[in-house]
């Protein structure tokens, strides 16, 4: 066994997709065991005070060049007021991601106004752009986890990226 590896459940809209070419598959496990350092989780909250009560699954996280297209759903519910279910949902996803590649996120419900994303995964990787689909045109600032605005990047011209 190598000293480093990451083993990742058989989620073939994940795996295939994004990082085959550095993964094993172990019949044996039902998963992969891959041999990159560069695979992470994501995870995104939505923090708008009707978090529990609004639906904004499915949620689509997509990288058209690799084809990846992974669908996302809201945590089961788990309380119940007498015979029925409450209806309550945390609006929180996470999702496998390759932190060398750019992913866009699609809500089928209105993007929430306040959001958090939390990246585990390896630091000091290359970094990946996220694209959020907005229905509406607006200004958004981006904050870091000390609550701190994040200053936009400047263009690169000669390389042609932030």
């Amino acid at each position: 066994m190598p000293s480093r590896f990451t083993i990742i459940s058989d989620n073939k809209e994940s795996v295939s997709a994004q990082v085959l070419q550095g993964c094993e598959y172990e019949r044996l496990w039902n998963a992969w065991e891959c041999s990159l350092e560069n695979i992470g989780v994501m995870i995104f909250d939505n923090l708008d005070p009707d978090r529990w009560d609004r639906a904004l699954h499915p949620v689509y996280i997509r990288n058209a060049d690799l084809g990846f297209d992974n669908r996302l759903n809201s945590y089961m519910d788990h309380c119940w007021d007498g015979f029925y279910t409450c209806q309550k949902r945390e609006s929180r996803f996470p999702t496998l991601v390759w932190q060398e590649v750019d992913y866009e996120i699609e809500f089928t419900g209105t993007p929430p106004q306040a959001q958090e994303f939390r990246l585990i995964g390896r630091v000091g990787s290359p970094g990946f752009v996220v694209s959020i689909r907005y229905n509406a045109a607006g200004a958004y600032q981006l904050y870091d986890a000390a609550r701190q605005p994040i200053l936009p990047t400047d263009w690169d011209s000669r390389s042609g990226t932030w």
